[in-house]
């Protein structure tokens, strides 16, 4: 009965401020029970990234048709016209949690200082010291996104064209697994190299035995990646099942944390604060010896949420070029453009798929970025390079000031003496 109201802009953003969880689906106002968020396979975060916003092509892309239709009966409403995009709460730092002895949600400013009783009771001052008063939740001038140069119209001729594309992927096939072409050849490589490295090291050849290991491990931490898209039986329990084992128990991955974080760099890729695959600084503190491609050369830009999903993916996407016979190399992620348009696809169509995708791009004026190996280390060395230089300046302005304070500092005090 609800899914046949009308819901305005303003009825929307009343309902969220509120504390509700609604996304736009194919014209529909979709609210997701706090029950749901909690048990989401791709992540509670993954939701709440769009919030108040359209995300039909991201919802067509990470789910099966099944879950498509069960999405109905969570429908409230529907909209009219092109939706005109809020902001999720969560992108100014907003989000409802579980607060107080009975679990109720209530809005929490991310970042801030959580101070209980307990605390309070033993350093009263702390409160006063840590904890900078906030408001007790949005309001509306947080949903209005910022101006955006994008066209409204222009993306949602991108998207319209991009389901297009994505029906031919699914009328070519192109979703059915491999099992023996693709995965047969991945089986014999993980066999051979777990084999060599136990033979290795039975004759305590030690260094050699890492190394294989080493090999095996790299080569199965692609199939674990196939099974956190779904990407290998497109099934959700037979996949996670899967995954635990090869990557929790085989690698000392846990492959739920993982998929929880990956989701979110899939939908917000390249965001400078809200991908979690480009905060790398704990990294390098331990070595910054990384060969990394992909993404790290191309934007950071935030476009807002006026930017439809394959502008995004391929503004902050790259693919590496490679021949047939070394993709294995690369686990099929050299093909990066059009893994992240169709994260489901299995690895092992992704290059039969890739062809579409150009076309598509060409037709829509969007750039296909690809590079090959070296080319592609370059651009982001050639990258790195030109953020080094910006923080160069900064720090010779940093050192200008101070010399300039400490010069007034120091003629003051031969004043005084």
């Amino acid at each position: 009965m609800g899914a046949t109201i009308k819901l305005t802009r303003e009825q929307v953003a009343a309902r969220i401020l509120k504390g509700e969880h609604i996304v736009i689906y194919n014209q529909q106002a979709i609210r997701v029970p706090d029950s749901w968020l909690d048990i989401h396979p791709g992540g509670f975060l993954t939701i709440l990234h769009f919030i108040g916003r359209d995300a039909t092509d991201e919802i067509q892309a990470y789910h099966d048709d099944d879950t498509l239709k069960r999405l109905q009966k969570f429908a409230i409403g529907t909209v009219d016209g092109l939706w005109q995009p809020l902001q999720p709460p969560i992108m100014t730092g907003w989000r409802r949690r579980p607060v107080g002895p009975n679990g109720q949600r209530e809005w929490v400013k991310e970042g801030d200082t959580l101070i209980t009783k307990e605390d309070t009771d033993l350093s009263p001052s702390a409160q006063v010291l840590l904890v900078e008063k906030q408001p007790g939740g949005p309001s509306l001038p947080n949903l209005i996104p910022p101006p955006s140069s994008l066209n409204l119209k222009q993306e949602a001729q991108h998207s319209a064209a991009y389901r297009k594309l994505h029906q031919r992927v699914k009328e070519a096939g192109l979703y059915k697994t491999p099992f023996i072409t693709g995965y047969g050849p991945e089986l014999a490589r993980y066999l051979l190299f777990s084999g060599l490295s136990a033979y290795a090291y039975f004759n305590n050849w030690l260094f050699t035995s890492a190394v294989f290991l080493g090999m095996f491990w790299h080569q199965l931490v692609f199939t674990c990646h196939d099974l956190g898209h779904r990407g290998v039986t497109a099934d959700v329990t037979w996949d996670r099942l899967i995954s635990v084992f090869l990557a929790d128990f085989v690698g000392g991955l846990s492959i739920g944390w993982w998929v929880d974080s990956h989701n979110v760099h899939h939908l917000v890729t390249n965001h400078p604060s809200h991908d979690p695959d480009i905060q790398l600084l704990p990294f390098f503190a331990v070595t910054p010896d990384f060969i990394v491609l992909s993404h790290y050369s191309m934007s950071t830009a935030d476009m807002g949420p006026t930017e439809s999903f394959p502008r995004r993916q391929l503004r902050t996407t790259t693919d590496v070029t490679c021949p047939p016979s070394l993709q294995f190399l690369h686990g099929g992620l050299h093909l990066q453009v059009t893994h992240h348009l169709f994260p489901r696809l299995p690895r092992h169509n992704l290059r039969a798929a890739s062809a579409l995708v150009k076309v598509f791009a060409k037709e829509q004026g969007l750039t296909y970025n690809e590079f090959g190996f070296v080319e592609g280390n370059k651009d982001v060395v050639n990258h790195l390079r030109g953020v080094a230089e910006q923080i160069a300046i900064l720090g010779r302005v940093a050192e200008a000031e101070v010399r300039e304070q400490l010069e007034v500092h120091n003629g003051k005090g031969i004043k005084a003496l």
